[in-house]
């Protein structure tokens, strides 16, 4: 019966060496697994740090892009201000050039009814000279 017990003894403490060196080995294997999802999870914090970074630097970039937008949109807005003071400044000439024009209409009419009157006074004075016997 004693080697009996020292037979299922050694028995125990074989499959008790057995159990401990397969779940060593099992946890060391987790653990290794452990180290490399770490290492992973580390790489890829280490990336999207950078993508971070890089969508900071691309979204500085466009706040300068938006701010030089408005920037051309305020100055497109002062030059179709300025046409438009440019417009109403040759509307004004337009409406001076054409009294300008009717003034010297007038002018024309005038000088012509002065001169049409002077041809009368010519006219008149030859009779006189003529009929004073002066020529």
């Amino acid at each position: 019966v004693i080697d009996l017990l020292r037979s299922v003894i050694g028995l125990l403490r074989g499959v008790i060496d057995l159990l401990r060196s397969s779940v060593i080995g099992l946890l060391r294997g987790v653990i290794d697994l452990l180290r490399s999802v770490i290492g992973l999870l580390r790489s890829v914090i280490g990336l999207l740090k950078s993508v971070i970074g890089q969508l900071r630097s691309v979204i500085g970039l466009l706040r300068g892009v938006i701010d030089l937008l408005r920037s051309v949109i305020d100055l497109l807005r002062s030059v179709i201000g300025l046409l438009r003071s440019v417009i109403g400044l040759l509307r004004g000439v337009i409406d001076l050039l054409r009294s300008v024009i009717g003034l010297l209409r007038s002018v024309i009419g005038l000088l012509k009814s002065v001169i049409g009157q002077l041809r009368s006074v010519i006219g008149l004075l030859r009779g006189v000279i003529e009929c004073d016997g002066l020529t």
